[in-house]
């Protein structure tokens, strides 16, 4: 029941609450309001129906012959009504209000002796009472037979058709509520998961397309918002990667020229020392512009078979000396640029044989995404540094290997191609040791090419 209370912690769980129970406090109000408004009309409506039955059951008995009459208080006890010809104790008392209604709808010839109405209404000759509220009245048939009638004076309140009528009446009422305030907590909580979705697809793409501002008046001033804040965000990134690229970009030719002076300047031990200083100048640049370039997710992908990319990539690191082992298939078809996953893969691959001397891949299909793990057999990272290791010029050369150069950008470009693909780059440590990195990647559907969300 975990997605049920998963519901009712949500704001549309919340709204239908709100609407079945406050709909049901209102029908309950305006019923206690209606009886207690007209209780005595409903009082005066049950006596006299009570009233008619007990002249029906009178003038019945009055028309038949004395012989027949127990077939009759048979039939009348079946139907809720106690029948009786033996003479009973003579009334007494105020008039009861019922009783001129009582004798204008007796039968010519019966005489009204006694009527008393109660809740607990017993014949003269009984010792104890129970039940509903019944009438119960003593008269004399035209032969001169005394008769007795005792009848409920709201009948129909106990018959099990009626009560079964009004329990699947309740029953319709409660499900058309519950529909209607389902119906209602879904529409106004509709704008929010769509403005949900959007928020998370921002997070893999900064170029998706804007909200339709339509809707309610609160809607479209939360979309607007919404593509104001998209179109802040879109053009802050792209400022910061076009001037990181531009920085980048410029140094090269300064750095060349400095290296072609270099080499002819006359040998020395300070010469050498400052080209190996200019060669890890030239590679912060050329990792800064391959930082600047993952940060691009507008460039347009096509259908890749993943297996092959990474088995090919697995093969070329093999092929340079490192010891790299794949295994798995995934069977998968993703919406990539080939070169950048494949700068990806390398990334991940080449830290692993960095730090951790070697690296296995393994690739699988989970549901709608592809998973690639690359784990190392090395010491691995803190736990508290996991997250942070992902962020650019970040190094932790007192948990790894000691025997790094690098820019700390490795990870950090391989986390921004996998988003700007739709997916995401996560780390752990592996509990058999080392350091795991997860790739996730959507699939791509055979029919369109386009990635499954």
């Amino acid at each position: 029941m975990a997605w049920l209370a998963g519901f009712f912690r949500s704001m549309a769980g919340r709204i239908f609450l709100v609407l079945l129970f406050g709909s049901w406090l209102a029908f309950a109000l305006s019923f206690w309001i209606v009886s207690g408004g007209e209780a005595s009309s409903f009082a005066q409506m049950r006596g006299h129906f009570a009233a008619d039955r007990v002249a029906h059951w009178l003038a019945l008995a009055d028309a038949l012959p004395a012989g027949e009459r127990g077939r009759l208080a048979a039939l009348a006890e079946r139907e809720g009504v106690r029948l009786s010809f033996a003479p009973a104790a003579p009334g007494g008392g105020a008039v009861h209000p019922l009783r001129p209604r009582m004798e204008e709808r007796l039968a010519p010839g019966i005489r009204l002796l006694t009527l008393r109405q109660g809740r607990e209404v017993c014949a003269p000759d009984e010792t104890t009472c129970d039940g509903p509220r019944r009438l119960w009245v003593s008269a004399t048939l035209s032969d001169g037979s005394p008769a007795t009638v005792d009848v409920p004076d709201n009948p129909l309140r106990h018959r099990p058709a009626f009560l079964g009528r009004m329990a699947a009446q309740m029953t319709l009422f409660a499900l058309a509520l519950a529909l209607l305030a389902a119906g209602v907590a879904y529409w106004v909580t509709r704008p929010l998961r769509g403005m949900a979705r959007a928020a998370l697809a921002l997070g893999r793409n900064i170029d998706q397309p804007p909200l339709p501002e339509t809707g309610l008046t609160e809607v479209k001033d939360a979309s607007r918002a919404f593509n104001r804040m998209q179109t802040l965000i879109r053009r802050h990134v792209e400022e910061r990667t076009g001037l990181l690229a531009a920085i980048t970009h410029d140094l090269q030719t300064p750095l060349t020229r400095m290296r072609l002076r270099l080499e002819n300047a006359p040998a020395d031990p300070l010469r050498d020392k400052l080209l190996g200083d200019l060669q890890q100048m030239k590679l912060m640049v050329r990792e800064g512009l391959d930082l600047a370039r993952s940060l691009d997710a507008a460039a347009p992908g096509q259908p890749l078979d993943l297996d092959s990319l990474v088995n090919s990539t697995c093969a070329d690191q093999a092929e340079g000396g490192d010891e790299v082992r794949c295994n798995g298939e995934s069977g998968a078809t993703v919406l990539a640029r080939p070169l950048d996953l494949r700068r990806c893969l390398s990334n991940l691959i080449g830290n692993a044989v960095k730090y951790g001397g070697s690296a296995e891949v393994a690739i699988a299909r989970e549901e709608q995404e592809a998973v690639i793990r690359v784990r190392d057999h090395g010491p691995g990272i803190p736990d508290d540094q996991l997250e942070r290791v992902l962020d650019p010029f970040v190094r932790l050369e007192t948990s790894r290997s000691r025997e790094t150069g690098g820019t700390g950008l490795g990870l950090a470009i391989a986390r921004n191609i996998a988003r700007a693909h739709g997916g995401s780059l996560t780390l752990r440590n592996h509990p058999e040791g080392g350091l795991e990195a997860c790739l996730r990647l959507p699939l791509a559907t055979p029919a369109t090419g386009k990635v499954h969300k």
